[in-house]
């Protein structure tokens, strides 16, 4: 999984193969850092690694989310020493807000899902009547998405 939110910005999914970057800077920022196997053993659990680079794709920041039941707990959110007080931490809890955000929905849309008697047929005749008003909603979503990006980087 890989975003592009600002241009100069890269966020993705942390895999093992960014070990070595989040060790590096887990190690310098920490009295008691985790350890390389506490970051392997999280993402093999399934919780959500999450990593912010640069243009350059030098690793800035990460954080590590845990899925419990209906919460997410946020377990590690580092930024490297180079890159503090420059906003990129509230950059990246903001990501990590949107992460949990979106899971929820998700979670609460599956559940309403389950619990009703859909009826196909009905739903397909009122696509084409629906389609010019969920279109509208959803231009108007994208345009204040985008906007509020904008007000973002004028912030950074």
């Amino acid at each position: 999984m890989s975003a592009q939110l600002f241009p100069e910005f890269a966020f993705r999914a942390m895999t093992l193969t960014d070990l070595d970057a989040v060790m590096a800077i887990e190690s310098v920022i920490y009295t008691h850092p985790w350890t390389r196997g506490n970051f392997e053993n999280s993402l093999k659990a399934g919780h959500f690694g999450l990593t912010l680079r640069d243009p350059a794709t030098a690793l800035i920041g990460y954080a590590m989310l845990m899925p419990v039941v209906d919460e997410m707990h946020l377990l590690n959110i580092t930024i490297d020493p180079n890159h503090q007080r420059q906003g990129y931490g509230r950059l990246l809890l903001a990501i990590a807000l949107v992460v949990v955000y979106v899971g929820a929905v998700m979670v609460l849309f599956l559940f309403v899902v389950m619990m009703l008697d859909i009826n196909l047929e009905r739903i397909r005749e009122g696509f084409w009547r629906n389609l010019p008003l969920a279109l509208v909603v959803g231009g108007i979503m994208v345009l204040e998405m985008v906007a509020r990006s904008e007000e973002h980087t004028s912030e950074l």
